[in-house]
């Protein structure tokens, strides 16, 4: 099956390739495409006639080559191809920019490592992530409105908003002390009232992204404070209004009560759903296995601003989601009980079994309107350099 787009970073959001095959004579089926299933993936916008903003299905004929050989499962169906991306994200950076930041090229890594990473997310013109910013106790934090706003609000990165992003962080210098509980507790609803603004796509999952070097200015209590707030998010009911946190501590390795505390980063990367795989919470000296990211000075700058883009991207990669919203065409009846999904990576195309564990599921078994990946298939997909879901309805599915 030929894609419209290819992956052009390792971390960047997949293409998806839908199949929907109507099958002739085929028994009741559950859902169709005058039901009012939702594509997990539309703008919202109107119709029209225009370019690149749309997300409406472009539905185009399959070749007999594709016939013959996609749908062979079925002699009895008709393939109808439609493209569609996975679900959104909308991420918040909320930084530091508290005086110790000017120690050990910190503030000098973190706004390189940042700027670059901007301008990245620009060229892959990806409209199913959004980017914004809030830097706290910098030199320049009241001429963006303080602490208590989104200073550059989360928006599709083009041009323009790059250029936004940049300028946030040009001309600033390290300021004053570490008011983490402050800015956070107002990040947090003001992302929960965010909307996005095509052509961001809706329904997306929202992502905030701590970076510190310090210790909150009320000590231990102000951080159980921070560590609850952030577990509240995360558990938010229904699961698609929660926030997620993620915790980026730069600092040394065995940490400090009135410097840096990795157990503190690592503990609001627990309660913010995001702590890796097989983490540590109490390790405070072995990177490789602390449930935060963390970033270590000591070395060059350039060293660190590298290793800075390296968590950011990793992150990007982490956030995303593995909810693949897909479309019935106009005219076309499916039964959902016949369904395969194939991951095809450097060429080589793997059936991805359904399975509630470690492959595929529906987002609701009765009216599906996404399938979701799974565990190490959730992983896979994630962290493969190029690769391509593909959706094929009307076909039985491998159970394992």
């Amino acid at each position: 099956m030929r894609f419209a787009s290819s992956l052009r970073y390792p971390l960047s959001v997949l293409t998806l390739g839908l199949v929907a095959a109507a099958c002739a004579g085929s028994s009741p089926s559950t859902f169709n495409s005058a039901s009012g299933v939702d594509a997990g993936a539309s703008t919202g916008g109107g119709g029209g006639g225009g370019g690149g903003g749309s997300d409406d299905p472009v539905v185009v004929g399959p070749t007999e080559e594709e016939d013959a050989g996609r749908l062979s499962a079925d002699a009895g169906c008709a393939g109808v191809k439609s493209e569609a991306k996975r679900s959104p994200v909308y991420m918040l950076v909320v930084l530091d920019g508290s005086g110790s930041m000017s120690s050990d090229s910190k503030w000098t890594a973190s706004r390189t490592a940042l700027m670059n990473f901007f301008t990245q997310v620009q060229a892959s013109n990806d409209d199913s992530f959004g980017l914004g910013m809030t830097v706290f106790s910098d030199s320049r934090e009241s001429s963006f409105g303080g602490r208590r706003v989104i200073q550059v609000p989360v928006r599709f990165v083009d041009a323009a908003q790059s250029s936004s992003l940049s300028a946030r962080l040009t001309g600033s210098s390290p300021s004053g002390g570490t008011p983490t509980f402050e800015t956070m507790s107002a990040a947090y609803p003001n992302m929960a009232a965010y909307a996005p603004a095509a052509p961001l796509q809706n329904g997306g999952k929202k992502v905030i992204v701590l970076i510190s070097d310090g210790v909150p200015n009320g000590g231990s209590s102000e951080q159980s404070q921070v560590v609850n707030l952030a577990r509240q998010q995360a558990n938010i009911q229904p699961a698609d209004l929660a926030i997620t946190t993620f915790s980026v501590g730069v600092g040394p390795l065995g940490g400090s009560t009135s410097g840096y505390d990795p157990k503190f980063m690592a503990q609001v990367a627990v309660a913010g759903g995001t702590a890796r795989a097989n983490c540590d919470v109490n390790n405070v000296s072995d990177p490789t296995r602390m449930c935060h990211f963390q970033l270590t000075p000591g070395g060059s700058a350039q060293q660190l601003a590298s290793d800075f883009l390296a968590a950011i991207n990793a992150i990007r990669g982490m956030a995303a989601s593995c909810e693949y919203g897909f479309t019935v065409p106009a005219g076309q009846t499916v039964d959902p009980n016949l369904v395969s999904v194939t991951f095809t990576e450097n060429g080589t195309a793997t059936e991805v079994p359904k399975n509630v564990t470690s492959g595929w599921e529906y987002d609701n078994p009765s009216n599906p309107t996404k399938v979701i990946l799974t565990g190490g298939w959730c992983d896979r997909v994630k962290a493969a350099s190029a690769g391509k879901v593909e959706i094929v309805l009307g076909c039985a599915p491998k159970v394992n």
